[in-house]
């Protein structure tokens, strides 16, 4: 599609063109099953090996802590059934706003007899400090939190929760959803005592069909699934090489540029939403300022999202009104109703979502297309 406009980059990032050129070498060559024993198998098994210890060093662990799975979303299953099936302790933290595949499993677990406390979150998404530490107990088995919000971009203070977790009671476990941050924004898993953390290849111009959990030393976890025995016994399958691979030089390429990306990406925020404040319209920035840089969440009030987002696309510029599990089924954003948005304000949300490939002549374009589009809307409603 000529002259493309993509801001929905935190529902998945465009395959960058060095890995689609790798992946597209790799699958013209004969490759083996990794738990093979021919040299076609070794050879997979060994490229594995070596993503495996780049996210390992990465994160400054051990290879063996760093486990491949098929999305964030069973990295997150993985971390929190995997753990809550071995626990004594009954009580679960987390936050109102997190991710429907972190929300939904721990739901699961309520209805298993555990205990699932909501901590407070203020108007900008951020937890409330006091209330964690009030809240962990003898009996708090987990405490998860999202690293970036994927609606608003809230960036949680990873490290004070995870000072106040460990000072608290070193048992207590420190789950991260680092989906939306890996890549794009600083990540201590050690010095932020953190135990595991879920991360995505799609999310930063990887493949789709890949992810990756990273567990602390002291983390034991049961298997969701069971076979073979793949990936330390704890995700039986054949591993899928290519995605993995993919994942791998996607992440080499991101973490390699990202200091420069997130200076690149904050100064075309900063851009976008000046330009969107001098626009003769009622809007409402949700993203707190201090949030990540990729994303910016704003309602346009009085307007209908759906109606601007087909209007948009029209005009070949593509964006979400927030999580692509919510937009696909039209539910209303338990994000924005958590941190006290309207019905009304929610109805006119619309997320935009950056990425390295973003350019200045696409913000300045969609500021040139938007004021059209919103008098036309605004004549429709009248």
């Amino acid at each position: 599609m000529n002259n493309l406009i993509y801001l929905d980059n935190a529902a998945t990032t465009f395959c960058s063109q060095i890995v689609a050129q790798k992946l597209a070498e790799f699958f013209s060559m004969p490759h083996g099953n990794p738990s093979g024993v021919h040299k076609l198998s070794l050879k997979s098994a060994k490229l594995i090996q070596e993503a495996r210890e780049f996210f390992a060093t990465s994160f400054q662990v051990k290879p063996t802590q760093v486990i491949f799975t098929a999305s964030g979303t069973e990295a997150n299953n993985l971390a929190l059934s995997g753990m809550l099936q071995r626990s004594k302790r009954r009580i679960i933290l987390t936050t109102p706003i997190e991710h429907a595949s972190v929300l939904k499993t721990l739901e699961s677990w309520a209805k298993r007899g555990f205990e699932l406390c909501f901590l407070k979150i203020n108007s900008q998404g951020q937890v409330d400090l006091d209330d964690l530490a009030q809240k962990l107990s003898a009996e708090t088995a987990l405490v998860s939190v999202m690293a970036v919000n994927n609606e608003i971009g809230t960036i949680a203070p990873l490290k004070t929760m995870g000072e106040i977790i460990r000072k608290k009671n070193r048992n207590i476990l420190f789950h991260v959803d680092a989906v939306q941050a890996f890549g794009k924004v600083p990540l201590e898993f050690k010095n932020w005592n953190i135990d595991l953390l879920s991360i995505s290849s799609h999310k930063i111009h990887g493949p789709i069909g890949a992810g990756a959990l990273i567990m602390s030393d002291r983390v034991l976890l049961e298997p969701l699934l069971y076979g073979g025995g793949q990936e330390d016994g704890l995700r039986s399958g054949t591993e899928s090489v290519g995605m993995i691979l993919g994942f791998y030089w996607a992440a080499q390429e991101i973490l390699k540029n990202q200091l420069e990306n997130y200076q690149k990406i904050s100064e075309l925020k900063a851009y976008f939403m000046e330009g969107l404040k001098k626009l003769s319209c009622d809007i409402q920035m949700n993203s707190p300022e201090q949030s990540s840089p990729y994303i910016l969440n704003i309602s346009f009030k009085g307007c209908e999202s759906e109606v601007l987002i087909r209007m948009l696309e029209e005009e070949n510029i593509f964006t979400s009104s927030g999580a692509s599990c919510n937009s696909r089924h039209r539910k209303s954003s338990h994000v924005l109703k958590a941190i006290g948005l309207s019905d009304k304000d929610i109805f006119g949300t619309i997320r935009f979502s950056f990425s390295p490939e973003t350019k200045k002549e696409e913000i300045d374009k969609t500021l040139e297309i938007l004021p059209r589009i919103l008098e036309r809307l605004r004549y429709v409603s009248h």
